[in-house]
């Protein structure tokens, strides 16, 4: 990144200024404040800086899509920092207490500390150090490699032949993989034995004993937890059953059609036609007509699979709802619920009378605090009550949420209008400067701009105005003092009103 970033911001220099003028030249240059984020911009949607307050987040594109950089300030490990490439191609990020980089399939991971570090190119090649030990490793002929691919240890010889796979509590060793392997545990809790596919046995102490033969074809199980006894079998694709001390359950056909009962609920099942469970969740599904599943996280289902999704999610004063009609409509609500709605009982639970008439699942005891809707590849509308702020994007070609990398590389170069506000400021852009217009309902200054064309401004509190054509050619300015200036080509200026003191009236 330091190698780049020189030759990069040569031409732009705008991007390294500190501080930056404000003014605005059409598309070719703008620089300006929306308190308290500050902004420049240069050559269109190429070059671009935003910093939130002095000195705070934001981030910096060179030479959109090519090279860009952000930054999160921070104390100690708080503090975070991005930089990315032509965008899926190579990105890096130093948070956390180390620093990490990505060229296409090549991954280097190191901490700032020195005692640990990764180098990895996918799938063949890892290398890197931990502590006082180093380790390489090709693949598929030999590796010993740790903490890797959720492993404590993994290691292999000429893979699939020989593997072996260390976990927190179990070693799994396998020859030939996935037909032949082992697992087992130094207290011997747990044991799992596998020749694929001819005989399948896993053993758990105090939980289950499952065993396979000729798998799919016969699987059984015993259960002896201590809250629940009890065996199941089955044999494919012809039946299954499961009976314990809390379940009760009939299969045909396994998996596809299953029906039975259970300390939680019922099930009747058909898949993927027809599928019905109560008690402790609330699920009907007739596919792919409409399905609606409803439980204590909340509610979700969709309608003429796989075109119409929806999701509402509760969390104790929050609930959040996502509307996804793909591709092209998707919407995120966030509301603020009251405070009977937020400690009602679990769901599936009989709940007490409600201390107030409102209750979570009532539309208007609900508080809309904030809203996100993208019409693809149209437009993007989102606002935010509890920050005050709101933003208009079109177009917006990234269906969903943009990541961060696209926002700061990408998003900008299709965005054809974007509008902001935040607080009373609002500020509008189109075809990257040829359009400009900002309002500030504190101080009622306000300015808009067709480049090169036209051009008007209003002071504080209207106290001063201005309009001009042809980006100074023919011009007209009012003083806050009362004076009036007018400017016509190349052939002077003339100023009058004002006060005595103001200066001498006529032509400059």
């Amino acid at each position: 990144m330091q190698l780049f970033r020189p030759f990069l911001a040569a031409g732009f220099l705008f991007a390294l200024a500190r501080p930056l003028p404000a003014g605005s030249f059409g598309p070719f240059w703008y620089c300006g404040t929306n308190p308290p984020v500050s902004r420049a911009t240069a050559i269109g949607p190429l070059a671009e800086r935003v910093r939130d307050g002095d000195g705070g987040a934001g981030y910096t594109a060179y030479l959109r899509p090519f090279f860009a950089t952000a930054s999160l300030p921070g104390e100690g490990l708080a503090a975070r920092s991005e930089w990315d490439a032509l965008w899926p191609v190579a990105q890096g990020k130093t948070c956390a207490g180390e620093t990490s980089w990505r060229f296409l399939l090549a991954w280097d991971r190191e901490r700032l500390d020195g005692t640990q570090s990764r180098f990895l190119v996918m799938p063949l090649w890892v290398h890197g150090h931990e502590q006082d030990e180093s380790y390489a490793a090709c693949f598929p002929l030999w590796g010993n490699v740790p903490h890797f691919l959720f492993s404590d240890r993994l290691e292999w010889c000429l893979w699939p032949l020989w593997m072996r796979r260390t976990g927190s509590d179990a070693t799994t060793t396998a020859w030939v993989w996935p037909f032949v392997a082992r697992t087992e545990t130094p207290d011997g809790h747990l044991s799992k034995r596998r020749v694929f596919p001819f005989y399948l046995r896993h053993d758990r102490a105090g939980e289950f004993s499952k065993r396979s033969i000729l798998w799919p074809f016969w699987t059984d199980v015993t259960y002896s937890y201590p809250s629940e006894t009890g065996r199941a079998w089955i044999l494919f694709p012809v039946a299954g059953h499961v009976e314990t001390t809390k379940q009760d359950e009939w299969m045909a056909i396994p998996p596809f059609v299953r029906w039975g009962t259970s300390d939680k609920g019922t099930l009747v099942q058909v898949w993927p036609f027809y599928r019905r469970v109560t008690g402790w969740r609330e699920e009907t599904t007739v596919w792919p007509l409409f399905s609606e599943r409803k439980d204590e996280s909340g509610t979700r289902g969709y309608a003429l699979w796989p075109l119409y999704f929806y999701r509402t999610t509760d969390l104790g004063r929050v609930q959040t709802t996502h509307y996804t009609l793909l591709p092209v409509f998707f919407r995120k609500d966030r509301f603020r619920l009251p405070a009977a709605a937020a400690e009602s009982a679990p769901f599936g639970a009989e709940k007490p009378a409600p201390a107030e008439p409102a209750t979570g699942n009532d539309a208007s005891a609900r508080e809309l605090v904030a809203r996100r809707t993208a019409v693809w590849p149209l437009f993007t509308w989102e606002w935010d009550d509890e920050t005050d702020e709101s933003r208009f994007r079109t177009l917006d070609l990234w269906p969903g949420n943009d990541p961060a990398p696209v926002a700061r590389s990408w998003a900008p170069l299709w965005t054809l209008f974007d509008r902001r506000r935040r607080g009373g400021h609002r500020e509008s852009e189109a075809l990257w400067g040829l359009y400009r217009a900002s309002a500030d309902e504190a101080t009622g200054e306000s300015a808009r701009e067709i480049f090169p064309l036209w051009n008007r401004r209003t002071g504080k509190n209207d106290e001063s105005f201005g309009w001009s054509v042809g980006k100074g050619l023919v011009a007209f300015d009012r003083f806050a003092d009362g004076r009036k200036r007018f400017r016509f080509l190349w052939l002077g200026r003339w100023t009058w009103g004002g006060a005595p003191d103001a200066g001498s009236e006529g032509a400059e």
